[in-house]
């Protein structure tokens, strides 16, 4: 996949837009809000049929006479959980599936000390009924995950200086590009390699000098092990962004098609309505590419560890 810059100036020519002056002609914005709805429209239409193309992992400790738990923010719809595990031990190998259950089904039995179900709330899950002892790693939430929103390079890291997962000083190159009030409109910044590739998200902001590029971090900010900073990189805006789309490679003809079709749709163009059954075609395709992508034999799941022995690993062919 292109990164959104490339999509956007691969967009402005084939549409006769290359003035994107703020005077005249369609501002990059307008073209990153589209390529949204784009990626927003495909996600929807996959995730309706193959939902699991988008699952994601996160553990949790569980607490003690704690039933509710916050599902990841970037969760699909706020409550796309397709499997909750629990483990009495901590261990991987002691996980086993909870139910899912209703609100009507909450029990409120004191005497039952682990959670066999569980309860999608908007937001959050509820154990149930609520565990009696704490757990570390304890739960296993599988959920569908919704993609990182897209935006365009909004400025250049000059340098950046971290400690003990906090970022000390972040300046950018006020010799680039740097677009200070798209930053500060969001109140986050994230920031993606030369390729697109996010490499640390969800920062906040308090404040970004225009003249020196000191960009204030909010205090009490602690990024996740694995992410790094690094001069060179380039700042995006939004809470959980990024330049280059997660999607597959054979996604990026329906960004182009349906980027190009907003625009002559704003440009009152006729070829709007040419290019709308090709765009639902398109779709139709893709969504179709993605229901094929795991054809091997499948089998009954096994969902109790006892029934299965040291031989079944052998017994596939």
């Amino acid at each position: 996949m292109k990164r959104v810059e490339q999509l956007i100036a691969r967009s402005r020519r084939e549409t006769e837009n290359e003035d994107d002056c703020s005077t005249s002609g369609i501002i990059d914005q307008e073209f990153v809000d589209y390529l949204n709805d784009a990626q927003d429209q495909l996600q929807s239409a996959i995730a309706r049929q193959h939902k699991d193309i988008f699952i994601e992992q996160a553990d949790y400790d569980v607490v003690a006479r704690q039933d509710a738990y916050a599902l990841p923010a970037d969760t699909l719809l706020n409550n796309s959980v397709s499997a909750v595990f629990y483990s009495r031990t901590g261990q991987t190998r002691d996980l086993t599936r909870l139910r899912s259950s209703t609100l009507i089904e909450k029990i409120f039995d004191d005497s039952l000390v682990e959670p066999i179900a569980y309860i999608r709330k908007t937001g959050s899950l509820v154990l149930n009924p609520t565990p009696s002892t704490s757990v570390s790693n304890g739960l296993r939430v599988f959920y569908v995950k919704k993609l990182p929103t897209l935006d365009v390079r909004r400025a250049k890291i000059l340098t950046a200086t971290t400690l003990n997962n906090t970022i000390t000083s972040l300046v950018a190159d006020i010799t680039a590009f740097f677009d200070v009030d798209s930053l500060q409109q969001e109140n986050y910044i994230c920031t993606v390699n030369r390729d697109g590739s996010q490499t640390m998200r969800r920062i906040p902001i308090d404040n970004i000098d225009s003249v020196t590029g000191i960009i204030t971090i909010a205090p009490g900010f602690v990024f996740v092990d694995g992410e790094t900073i690094v001069d060179g990189d380039y700042i995006v805006s939004g809470y959980d962004a990024t330049n280059k789309s997660n999607m597959s490679d054979t996604c990026e003809r329906y960004f182009s098609a349906y980027l190009n079709w907003k625009i002559f749709r704003r440009d009152s163009s006729s070829d709007s309505a040419e290019q709308t059954p090709e765009l639902i075609e398109m779709q139709t395709e893709i969504v179709e590419i993605h229901k094929k992508t795991d054809d091997d034999i499948k089998f009954p799941a096994i969902s109790d560890a006892q029934f299965i022995d040291d031989d079944d690993q052998w017994n596939f062919y």
